[in-house]
């Protein structure tokens, strides 16, 4: 089967071995299942389960509606232009714009988030989400790394630092979205650990500094 994986500026074709349809299947399931918006989304949701500062609901729909939300109906409105070739992003200087505007979003929820004296958790979510974004945007310049992955391993660490031993199928499921982008054609496995080590090593530094 003919794949095409990221390159600046057009595709290039790779041909790789032929696997079960199934297998097929279920890769891209994972990969959709497991995207970067709703991993960042569970992310947000299993911070809040340790605080008890008052109610929180309110600056969790903020952040995700200008953290997650908006970028995303940005991306959406540039597939529908023809601006992007598709919404995974598989050309890599096709994702300089939505994830420009990730981090503005990223960036405008911390700014609302201290404004307004948010829980200090939902605050270091936002700080993390730019920073991670950020410095994903700087890599994405010269190289294509995987954002399921880092978004999936960071959400394996939020787990452990939230619910304990309890979040294990996060890491598995971590694996199977690695899996599952160099299965599909749309990584290499290079650019799926990397991806991981920088969603990892971030979420795990900023939830041990808090």
């Amino acid at each position: 089967m003919l794949v095409h994986t990221g390159g600046q500026g057009s595709y290039r074709m790779h041909q790789i071995l032929l696997v079960p349809g199934w297998v097929e299947g279920a890769a891209q399931w994972i990969s959709v299942a497991l995207s970067p918006p709703l991993c960042l989304l569970a992310i947000t949701f299993l911070s809040i389960q340790s605080t008890q500062n008052g109610p929180v609901w309110g600056w969790v729909l903020a952040h995700s509606l200008l953290a997650i939300l908006l970028p995303l109906l940005y991306l959406v409105r540039l597939f529908r232009r023809g601006a992007v070739s598709d919404l995974e992003l598989n050309r890599r200087m096709e994702r300089i714009r939505p994830l420009g505007a990730t981090l503005v979003g990223s960036l405008a929820s911390m700014a609302v988030l201290l404004w307004g004296q948010a829980p200090p958790v939902l605050v270091l979510v936002a700080s993390l989400s730019a920073l991670q974004t950020g410095v994903f945007l700087l890599i994405t310049l010269w190289w294509k790394i995987s954002a399921h992955a880092l978004t999936a391993t960071g959400l394996a660490v939020a787990g452990f630092f939230t619910i304990g031993m309890a979040a294990m199928p996060a890491v598995f499921l971590a694996v199977l979205v690695a899996w599952s982008r160099v299965q599909l054609g749309a990584h290499t496995l290079a650019q799926t650990v990397a991806g991981a080590l920088l969603g990892g090593g971030l979420w795990t530094v900023g939830l041990l500094t808090f």
